[in-house]
């Protein structure tokens, strides 16, 4: 096993500039781990000094080496679609259930409202609704397929608490015809970033556009079942920092054991290291991932800041944010045996623990989100969550912690949370068109 681990990494190694190899080389040493470093001395025949180094500069210089690329960020409007509609109620063709009719059958259930207001989003309607203090909404929140049969229409799902609307409950249900939330559409909508990379979400309930900026997303946990969506929102978080940022201000580290989803990114400057595919691949990949760690916690502890963001305030030398990306996190678990297993879970919880902080965002997928896979050290510390359709009720505990993701429409259907609350999202959608149009954004 250690052979092979070695293997996969002299492969990842091989991939790497020579100063990126050198920091791996000073993790290790400085760890004591002497196997491990005269394994990779062995492995990395030398190569000369690095372009835009001379032979007196340190070593322990920046962990991706500032020399400038040829790329370009894509133009927001060349070669991407265009938005198919207008996100408005007219558009989207909201649920035939009037506030009136869901008045009425609400009072059935012994739930009287006092005011209501209708907002459409891409996938669903949001009726909210102003409820008498002492109202038992309970009752009704685990009656919620019996008030869909009422209603008639496929789903119910009840919000007890509506951000913005005090004393109010919510209650969407999907509209006759849903809107496709183009990407250019959300990427216009996001703003200009100086510092922290953004991520594109999608579009609320409400019609917004929704992102996120790096520096503030925790560690993310993805979970659903095939056909939900989970894979194109994945290409979502990859396609935002591509098209907006260079190679010089973010990296990407991507683990693909289907080996069919990130084939197309492999070529873009972006990448850190090569696409990892096995599960031997992947904990070398984490090694790297663990010694860029350990290098850029010395190099801010040593110039006195708490956090990337601090470092880059202050004039730093450039330090990439990482954008580290595991899809099949389950598969993976269970291909490699228990040892590998084992090795890749602590690395992952280390790196959930500390890496925020240095610019390192990890992004966990699965299609089978088990409690033997999702394990409570994992939910703890991946704290943004994108549930999208998941198989039962069970499932959606076992990552949410509450029922809700089974009723979801799939296809991008995604409900969202992370310490501002959980939110009703539609996820973009990125297609093999638009995924080629990021990634001809400039030439390698």
């Amino acid at each position: 096993m250690i052979n092979q681990h070695f293997e996969n990494l002299r492969k990842i190694l091989e991939g790497m500039s020579e100063d990126v190899t050198d920091v791996c080389k000073e993790a290790l040493a400085s760890h004591g781990d002497t196997q491990g470093l005269s394994a990779v001395e062995r492995m990395v025949a030398p190569r000369g000094v690095p372009q835009g180094l001379t032979p007196g500069t340190p070593r322990n210089t920046p962990v991706v080496a500032p020399v400038t690329s040829t790329w370009s960020p894509v133009d927001p409007w060349e070669g991407l679609a265009a938005p198919a509609a207008a996100l408005t109620s007219a558009a989207a063709q909201p649920s035939v259930v009037t506030p009136e009719l869901l008045s009425s059958v609400l009072a059935v259930y012994g739930v009287t409202t006092t005011s209501s207001h209708v907002a459409t989003g891409p996938t669903v309607t949001t009726h909210v609704l102003g409820i008498p203090v002492g109202s038992r909404v309970s009752s009704v929140v685990s009656r919620e397929s019996d008030l869909a049969r009422d209603l008639g229409v496929d789903s119910v799902r009840i919000i007890d608490r509506v951000p913005g609307h005090p004393g109010c409950i919510g209650v969407e249900m999907p509209n006759k015809t849903r809107v496709e939330v183009s990407f250019r559409s959300v990427l216009l909508d996001m703003p200009e970033s100086e510092g922290s990379p953004v991520v594109a979400l999608g579009v609320n309930t409400l019609g917004r556009s929704t992102w996120r900026k790096l520096s503030d997303l925790p560690h993310m946990l993805v979970a659903g079942a095939s056909k939900s969506g989970k894979s194109i929102f994945l290409h979502s978080l990859v396609c935002s920092v591509v098209a907006r940022h260079t190679p010089e201000t973010v990296k990407l580290v991507l683990v693909d054991p289907k080996r069919v989803e990130f084939g197309e990114y492999a070529a873009l400057p972006h990448m850190a290291i090569p696409v990892a595919h096995t599960a031997g691949d992947a904990l070398a990949a984490l090694d790297y991932l663990v010694a860029q760690l350990d290098v850029r916690k010395d190099m801010l502890v040593g110039s006195g800041h708490r956090d990337i963001q601090a470092y880059h305030a202050a004039g730093g030398r450039c330090m990439p944010y990482v954008l580290a990306v595991i899809d099949e996190y389950s598969a993976l678990m269970m291909s490699g045996g228990k040892g590998t297993a084992k090795a890749v879970e602590e690395k992952i919880l280390r790196l959930a623990q500390e890496a925020r902080a240095f610019g390192i965002h990890l992004v966990l997928a699965t299609q089978r989100p088990s409690a033997d896979v999702v394990t409570g050290a994992i939910k703890a510390n991946m704290q943004a969550k994108a549930v999208f359709r998941v198989s039962s009720a069970v499932d959606s505990r076992v990552v949410m912690d509450t029922n809700g993701a089974e009723g979801l429409r799939g296809n991008g259907d995604m409900l969202y949370s992370d310490d501002s609350g959980t939110v009703r999202i539609q996820g973009v959608m990125v297609d093999d068109s638009t995924r080629k149009a990021v990634c001809r954004g400039g030439t390698p």
